[in-house]
C-alpha cells in the first residue's frame, strides 16, 4: 500500500524524492526508524510506497520538510507538513 499527499499545484517531479518525503515510526529518532520506500508523483499528488510491509499496530509519521517539495513554478512548501497514522493489527 502507499500513502499520498495532495497539493494545490502540480508538483515538480524532481523535487519529490526520498529526502523530501519521509516516513518513520512516530515518537522516535527518524534516523533510526525511517522506512525505506519509493517516492512518486502524479500531477499534484506525491505518493510514498514502502519497500517492505509496515509493522502492524505501529504509529508512523509522514513528513515533508519545509522546502522539501516544490511546484513547477519553483515555489517550495513553506512549512513542514506531518501526518500520523497507525497500521492495523498488533
Amino acid at each position: 500500500s502507499r500513502v499520498g499527499v495532495t497539493f494545490s499545484e502540480f508538483v515538480d517531479v524532481k523535487s519529490a524524492w526520498a529526502g523530501s518525503v519521509r516516513v518513520y515510526e512516530t515518537g522516535t529518532d527518524p534516523a533510526l526508524t525511517r522506512v525505506d520506500g519509493h517516492v512518486s508523483t502524479q500531477e499534484n499528488i506525491v505518493n510514498f510506497s514502502p519497500k517492505q510491509m509496515l509493522r502492524p499496530g505501529v504509529s508512523y509519521t509522514l513528513e515533508i520538510p519545509a522546502g522539501g517539495v516544490r511546484d513547477y513554478s519553483g515555489n517550495v512548501i513553506a512549512e513542514a507538513f506531518t501526518s500520523t497514522f497507525k497500521t492495523a493489527g498488533g
